[in-house]
């Protein structure tokens, strides 16, 4: 209830026509001298009015209402200095900063890349590779003699040694001693980025150019290409061979495996089976279930004979891991999901992906520097270097530019006080990523300033976002909260509307039940020659029995209200003693003692409902008192000129 217009107001994102400039600055009323555009009020006019067929006067005239009331809120917020609240600041700034993110990156680029992670993720290649070594932040020597290196090696494969067995030879990669560089099929995200890109843009028997990553630089090559599986759910029988065991112990383990494997030929229950002899016992109490698996997640043998599986409820021959040996069965299979479904996931990836997020940054870097007039003068850079890991304040001497753009020129001197901002990165081989650094903060800086005058549709959400929490803020002290915490101003709004608060019509009556009918028909005679009342014990005594620990008559004496008892209900609320009625295993009758007028439920069972009438009551009142303090002047001409 609190949120509705505030709710309507931040999802606002787009609008649905195009606004001429003469529109958007026609003033449609003034809030103490305080323009309000046409724009303005529109935005919210068609936002709440969505639904409507068309423009009218009256559905105008009702938006128009709540829209003064919302703005002579916001107002009386400011009036008493809400905006400047720290919390108000935080918040807002989170919500901005929140918002700014979809405007400070390539969002074509980010689309499309969307788009190559699900393609990647659908067709896998299968990839070697050879790894030189070479630390991310070695200097540019090592990593010259890494690249040359590289190029010899890849050299020997273009002249007709094998991949594998250079791999084995060459590769810093300690595994590819063993699988000669072999890395199995990869998809979207297996891998680093750079890595990624290049497995997917080498064709099939090439080998790419050196790759650098952070692990130094590689030689991929690919070997297939295959349609991505999916997902698959098995069980599995397995007899468990230790590593290291030798000869015997892999036999008897086929054996059993074998043997196994008759007895399901020969029709026993693949479940009951692997609870009595699978040695996994974490799985075998399910019947050897394994949770979804897609590719790479289970060992080459195993992933192999699963997916080779074509129906569900088929099993395989035994399978030869070096873990031991499995009988496999499928259970279910899944393909992967359409983009639609999977686009809110890759997104996410994406966005903590930071070499893809790396490489989004670097074009929208490139498009500022191209729309800003970036321009630099890297000779002036060179006293940097000398500084080494010296006091970063001898460059305050320093004063020619470095790079400008838009007008703006950074010197040498603004550079020092963001070298003095780092102090981690003093070394002489740093100064060239922190002069990057510099420059694309200060573009992403100055790129941030200008999204309210850059992006109309920017300025306006952030706007909302703006008001509706000083909206929330000022109507949660001054009606909500209030409402809650003032017990004096509520009772008292009580006290004077407790006639809108009635009961409805209630009964006052008693039931009898009792689950001998004899004993029943005996308090019934009782009753109805008002020898007893309901709260006689000599009445329970009387059909009962003295000595009874566990009266046979249960007596409910009580108020109902209308559907309160079916009962009751059904047979009417004719005053007077109803016939004797057989009900779930009990013999009932019914005395209807009285009828009671409506009279004010208590506050204490309706406090709820009486607070959120409080609260309604206090926001109507403010906002009386806000339209007397403040002076609104309209210009219906321009209100109904909305079409």
């Amino acid at each position: 209830m609190k949120f509705t217009f505030f709710s309507s107001l931040v999802g606002l994102l787009f609008i649905c026509r195009i606004v001429p400039a003469q529109e958007q600055t026609e003033v449609l009323m003034t809030i103490n001298g305080n323009p309000v555009t046409k724009a303005e009020f529109e935005r919210i006019y068609k936002k709440n009015d969505i639904n409507l067929p068309g423009y009218s006067p009256q559905s105008l005239d009702s938006s128009l209402e709540m829209f003064i009331n919302f703005r002579l809120k916001v107002a009386e917020a400011e009036k008493l200095k809400f905006d400047t609240a720290s919390s108000f600041v935080s918040e807002l700034k989170g919500y901005r900063d929140q918002l700014a993110k979809s405007y400070l990156t390539a969002q074509d680029m980010l689309n499309e890349m969307e788009k190559e992670a699900y393609y990647r993720l659908k067709n896998e290649v299968n990839v070697r590779h050879i790894l030189i070594r070479i630390s991310p932040s070695a200097i540019s020597d090592d990593t010259l003699k890494a690249y040359q290196k590289a190029l010899s090696v890849r050299k020997m494969v273009i002249d007709g040694e094998p991949f594998a067995q250079v791999a084995a030879k060459l590769s810093d990669d300690s595994l590819s001693k063993n699988n000669a560089g072999n890395l199995g099929y990869i998809s979207a995200f297996k891998t680093g980025y750079a890595f990624e890109s290049a497995a997917y843009s080498t064709p099939e028997g090439s080998v790419s150019m050196p790759v650098r990553t952070r692990e130094g630089y590689h030689l991929l090559e690919v070997t297939d290409t295959r349609t991505d599986p999916g997902e698959i759910k098995v069980a599995h029988i397995m007899i468990i061979v230790p590593f290291g065991s030798d000869v015997s112990k892999d036999d008897s383990a086929r054996n059993a495996i074998n043997q196994i494997y008759v007895k399901l030929k020969n029709g026993e229950d693949f479940s009951t089976l692997s609870s009595e002899y699978s040695e996994d016992r974490s799985t075998a109490k399910e019947g050897g279930v394994l949770p979804w698996f897609g590719p790479g997640k289970m060992i080459p043998e195993f992933e192999t004979a699963a997916f080779a599986l074509q129906k569900n409820g088929d099993f395989s021959r035994p399978v030869h891991t070096p873990y031991g040996w499995h009988i496999i069965k499928r259970i279910d299979r899944k393909a992967i999901p359409p983009f639609e479904q999977l686009e809110g996931e890759i997104r996410k990836k994406i966005e903590n992906d930071p070499e893809r997020q790396y490489f989004l940054r670097e074009i929208f870097i490139k498009r500022l520097k191209k729309e800003y007039a970036f321009k630099e003068d890297k000779k002036n850079l060179l006293p940097f270097y000398s500084l080494g890991n010296a006091d970063f304040s001898s460059a305050k001497g320093l004063s020619k530019p470095l790079f400008s753009f838009d007008n703006k020129t950074f010197s040498q001197k603004d550079f020092g006080e963001f070298m003095k901002q780092h102090p981690e990165t003093c070394p002489i081989k740093d100064i060239d990523n922190l002069y990057n650094e510099f420059v694309e903060e200060s573009l992403m800086n100055f790129e941030n300033s200008r999204l309210e005058q850059k992006y109309p549709e920017f300025r306006y959400i952030t706007q909302e976002y703006h008001d509706g929490i000083l909206l929330f803020n000022i109507t949660d002290s001054l009606v909500w909260s209030k409402a809650i915490t003032d017990t004096t101003g509520l009772i008292h709004f009580y006290e004077v509307n407790k006639d809108n608060y009635l009961s409805g019509k209630r009964l006052e009556a008693t039931i009898y039940s009792c689950p001998d009918a004899n004993k029943t028909k005996t308090a019934y005679q009782l009753v109805k020659k008002s020898k007893y009342k309901f709260n006689d014990p000599k009445l329970v005594e009387k059909v009962c029995g003295k000595s009874n620990d566990h009266p046979c008559l249960q007596i409910e004496h009580k108020i109902f209200s209308q559907g309160e008892n079916k009962l009751l209900d059904s047979i009417g609320w004719n005053l007077g003693l109803t016939n004797i009625i057989d009900k779930d295993g009990s013999v009932i009758f019914i005395s209807r003692d009285a009828e009671l007028k409506p009279q004010p439920k208590p506050l204490n069972e309706i406090k709820g409902l009486v607070t959120a009438d409080y609260q309604s009551y206090l926001e109507n009142q403010w906002i009386k008192e806000l339209r007397k303090k403040y002076t609104i002047e309209l210009n219906r001409k321009i209100l109904y000129s909305i079409k």
